[in-house]
């Protein structure tokens, strides 16, 4: 029996396969021997140039904080979680499955009321936390789960892209359709969206492209905050390398960005300091020149430093 198995898990597809073909825009851009390549051969082919200068190498980090989290738990499992986060800064948070980590960031966007603690934004503590109140106050979230968290799957690109900020484009509850469609379209240039149309519905979207229309929703306007829950997820290399664009265009323009990862490569390339979370807790914080796959790894099953 013949098998095509199709993957983004690149160390699988070489395990398991005897020749590789690789795909880009359609066409095929070239077949190899598995036995003869490795990854960085396959993305290479994927992107079509060398992949070496994918993650961003500078820090846009700047000295004001924007977000202070002090000793916060919740019902979900949070306990005396503390950190800051700086303007222009990539925050990473690691941990294993059940860490806390997507627990953290529905509690940060009020999805999860906190039973302890306090959340501020710039000095300034929030009050009654809801997610229309903090997408208000300039925090957007691009959640773990895109297409049940993330989308409304059967609706239309400008749907989904204009939905996290229906203010911009609406007087006294009327929607302005000229400057909705202005705003989306404006929108879907910057982040290289590939569509037939602005009508064309989200589910018939790439991974890539759908995640595209989940941060193009909370770029819309300008975010002060954004959180990204494994934001590269079930996309493939050239999509990933346009989100790292997007993130590093965001900080670069002094917007903080809490990066949940539970990728150790992308964690480690991207992020400016990484948070290692264990059980609910902060483990440690790690700077950007002793955030090793060792260190991050032992912290994040409960080791020592």
């Amino acid at each position: 029996m013949g098998i095509i198995y199709v993957s983004h898990r690149l160390e699988e597809v070489l395990s398991v396969s005897d020749r590789v073909t690789v795909l880009r825009d359609g066409t095929t851009v070239g077949t190899r021997l598995a036995s003869e390549s490795t990854t960085a051969d396959i993305i290479n082919l994927m992107l079509g140039r060398d992949a070496s200068h994918v993650f961003r190498k500078s820090s846009d980090a700047r000295e004001s904080v924007v977000l202070k989290v002090t000793d916060v738990a919740t019902a979900t499992g949070l306990s005396g979680v503390s950190f800051d986060l700086r303007a222009g800064e990539i925050l990473g948070v690691f941990g294993l499955l059940g860490s806390g980590r997507t627990e953290l960031a529905r509690a940060l966007f009020g999805a999860d009321p906190i039973r302890s603690g306090s959340i501020e934004m710039q000095g300034g503590a929030d009050g009654r936390r809801t997610p229309y109140r903090i997408a208000r106050s300039g925090i957007g979230l691009v959640p773990e789960e895109r297409s049940a968290q993330g989308l409304f799957s059967q609706l239309s690109i400008i749907d989904n892209m204009s939905s996290g900020r229906p203010w911009l484009y609406s007087r006294f509850g009327f929607i302005r359709s000229s400057r909705r469609r202005e705003l989306v379209e404006e929108m879907s240039r910057r982040v290289r969206l590939k569509a037939a149309s602005l009508g064309q519905t989200v589910s018939t979207l790439s991974g890539g492209n759908q995640q595209k229309v989940v941060l193009g929703r909370w770029m819309l306007g300008g975010s002060r905050i954004l959180i990204l829950d494994d934001p590269t997820v079930g996309v493939d290399i050239g999509a990933k390398e346009e989100i790292y664009r997007l993130i590093s265009e965001l900080t670069a323009d002094g917007t903080a960005v809490l990066l949940l990862s539970s990728e150790l490569p992308e964690v480690i390339g991207l992020s400016d300091r990484v948070m290692v979370m264990f059980r609910g807790c902060v483990r440690t914080i790690f700077d950007r020149h002793s955030a090793t796959e060792e260190a991050l790894l032992r912290a994040a099953h409960g080791e020592a430093a």
